[in-house]
């Protein structure tokens, strides 16, 4: 049975002393002193006359370990294991979600409208926002914001609302137009609530790293199919001809005009844009040339070049329709299209069950329905004035007629894919 010792301030077990090492105790008393109790001695007066005795043994001198450098420790770990460390750190920072806000300096409220709480572990929770305050105008702040910890407002932390005043008047002094306050939130949102930008995280950029790596392999592969194939087009070509072989590296690529005017083949670019016009023609999309109206709702022509994998010369006119134009849209341009799991959905079934699956593509598709809600004009440009000219064969455009009506939706326009997509219904 264990005698009884007092209950000391470091645990049970110690004393006003401290606590010593058990196993050199035990071996100083089982020396020097017979066992407690049996000569009528005291159990704390045995106890304490054995630490003395142990204090006043000499001790072994503590030996210093052994200093290893960073470098040391890599060199150990590849020889033993041949994997590199990973750079793996710790962080002192609680809060993964944070989302920095800019907050108008008006008004007289004395926390611009911020309603907060300091919470037990001394920070500001966002509660409320007062109305009629410039915090209330924050965008989806309810959604966003709410229960969230304000940690600093214009790159000072705050943890009580004195400090949230202060700031505010400090900022009222030096006559600071904005504040920006930084938040802890409790969910990651996807998008900003003021800027409407998109956030990512860590998570997600590993995904979209596997889904990027995925692409550049599928990319190399697809490359090598076509290059094949165009090798096989050309060598059969050849051998039909019997002029030697000669690989266009161009094959399969968009081009730009300003390379295509340094080719031989120019001539024959030129009758690709012809051929382009005359179906656009043919579908009645362009009216006589006509003089600019004044604040008319003009775009401009856009030409994409494509050179195919069998040579063919792909010329496509399109309509400018980029926000920097300045041109007016009255028109809904939302349009349904096909999600990528439903296509996915619809490969697999047919797969699963050998459907054979049918497709068709019809040409300058837009073209066929009606025109947008404002009357559109399209600038003309050289092209045209050489189809016009050269190919139609017909008196040059007067100088002064430096437009054409657009009758039909054209690719390029913001409501033409509704436009089509309600004429097909």
């Amino acid at each position: 049975m264990l005698p009884c010792t007092q209950r000391g301030p470091h645990g049970f077990g110690s004393i006003e002393t401290g606590i010593q090492d058990s196993k050199a105790l035990q071996a100083t008393t089982q020396d020097t002193q017979p066992e407690p109790g049996t000569d009528g001695q005291d159990t704390t007066d045995f106890l304490t006359t054995q630490l003395k005795t142990y204090q006043s043994t000499p001790q072994e001198p503590t030996v210093a370990p052994t200093v290893c450098t960073v470098h040391d420790a890599t060199r150990t770990i590849l020889h033993n294991d041949g994997i590199p460390p990973y750079n793996v750190w710790l962080s002192q920072d609680p809060f993964q979600s944070r989302l920095s806000i800019q907050i108008d300096v008006k008004g007289d409220h004395p926390s611009l409208g911020l309603k907060c709480a300091v919470t037990p572990h001394g920070r500001l929770q966002l509660m409320d926002m007062e109305k009629g305050t410039p915090a209330i105008k924050i965008p989806k702040w309810r959604s966003t914001l709410r229960r969230g910890l304000l940690l600093s407002v214009g790159d000072t932390p705050v943890r009580t609302l004195a400090d949230l005043e202060g700031v505010v008047a400090t900022a009222r002094q030096k006559q600071l137009l904005k504040l920006t306050c930084v938040f802890a939130t409790i969910t990651s949102p996807a998008t900003h609530p003021t800027k409407g930008s998109l956030h990512l995280y860590y998570d997600q950029l590993n995904v979209i790293g596997k889904h990027l790596q995925a692409m550049r392999e599928e990319r190399c592969q697809v490359n090598q199919h076509q290059t094949t194939t165009a090798r096989a087009m050309e060598q059969t070509m050849a051998a039909q001809t019997g002029t030697p072989l000669v690989l266009d590296p161009d094959l399969g690529k968009f081009l730009s005009w300003k390379e295509i005017k340094r080719w031989p083949d120019i001539q024959e670019w030129r009758q690709s844009r012809f051929k382009m016009l005359d179906n656009y023609m043919n579908q009645g999309m362009f009216s006589e040339p006509m003089p600019k109206m004044g604040k008319a709702n003009i775009y401009h022509m856009l030409w994409r070049y494509f050179l195919k994998l069998d040579g063919t010369r792909k010329s496509r006119m399109v309509c400018d329709g980029s926000a920097r134009q300045g041109t007016i849209t009255l028109g809904h341009t939302y349009a349904n299209s096909l999600m990528a799991a439903s296509e996915r959905l619809f490969w697999a079934l047919a797969a699963t069950h050998g459907l054979m699956v049918y497709g068709a593509d019809v040409t300058n598709a837009f073209a066929e329905a009606p025109p947008p809600v404002h009357p559109l004009y399209m600038q003309i440009d050289v092209a045209f004035r050489e189809w016009w000219t050269d190919h139609l064969k017909r008196t040059p455009i007067p100088s002064n007629c430096t437009v054409v009506q657009v009758n039909n939706a054209i690719q390029g326009h913001p409501e033409s894919p509704r436009l089509w997509e309600k004429h097909i219904d």
